[in-house]
């Protein structure tokens, strides 16, 4: 007679601190495993997994497929999105009903959030991010120096907060100035959000400022002026 103890384990795990932009899909790992000896762990296939969002910080969180069977690897998954931003998780169950070809008496069921070695709820945090300019418009003579800030701010759920280390690039989609950068045309935002750029001009006219933030600094996830929704408006000199 063996006796085996059974595991759940859910990804990403709150210690992972796993972000999205809203809207954007995450894949929600279950990972069911036996151990015959308390060291070794072993990975079950054909278990069967329940999912469920155990809390939803944001709203308007979904979760699918809801419950199926883990595959060669003992795994299985479903897709998390959420349109709004906060925190969401998600609990587990797996029933093993069998083990080496062989029918277990009474089916072992493990659920998340139970303790060792069982793992906690996944966690996955939601966020949505803006950019602003200013001034948005302002008025200069010809060979002065103007400089524009741009502010970025991320919300998890608990309201705007300004995200320091993104890059943000400038740029002059409208320049009837012959305007030119006084420096780079790129800064990183400060601890208060804040980056900025400086530009000259030789001529009379209309001058557009563009801005944007990488702020997963990896091109997934860019706010742009001039888009909307929480975005301002490209600023005009």
């Amino acid at each position: 007679k063996t006796y085996i103890e059974a595991k759940i384990e859910l990804t990403p795990t709150p210690e992972d601190d796993a972000i999205n932009k809203v809207g954007q899909q995450h894949t929600i790992v279950a990972t069911v495993s036996v151990t015959e000896n308390g060291s070794t762990w072993t990975p079950v296939p054909g278990a069967s997994v329940t999912l469920a969002i155990a809390s939803d910080g944001t709203g308007s969180a979904s979760l699918n497929p809801l419950s199926g069977t883990t595959n060669g690897s003992g795994q299985f998954s479903s897709q998390l999105v959420a349109n709004d931003p906060g925190v969401v998780r998600v609990s587990g169950s797996a029933t093993i009903s069998s083990y080496n070809g062989l029918a277990i008496a009474q089916p072992v069921t493990v659920s998340t959030g139970t303790g060792s070695p069982n793992s906690e709820n996944a966690k996955k945090t939601y966020i949505a991010a803006r950019i602003t300019l200013d001034p948005l418009e302002a008025y200069n003579g010809i060979g002065d120096n103007h400089t524009v800030t741009a502010t970025v701010e991320v919300n998890d759920g608990t309201g705007w907060a300004a995200k320091s280390g993104v890059v943000v690039t400038f740029s002059l989609p409208t320049n009837n100035a012959g305007a030119t950068f006084v420096g780079g045309t790129s800064d990183t935002t400060d601890g208060s959000g804040e980056a900025s750029a400086t530009i000259t001009a030789s001529a009379p006219g209309l001058v557009k400022i563009h801005a944007s933030a990488d702020i997963f600094g990896d091109g997934t996830y860019l706010v742009t002026t001039g888009r909307g929704r929480e975005n301002s408006a490209d600023a005009a000199k």
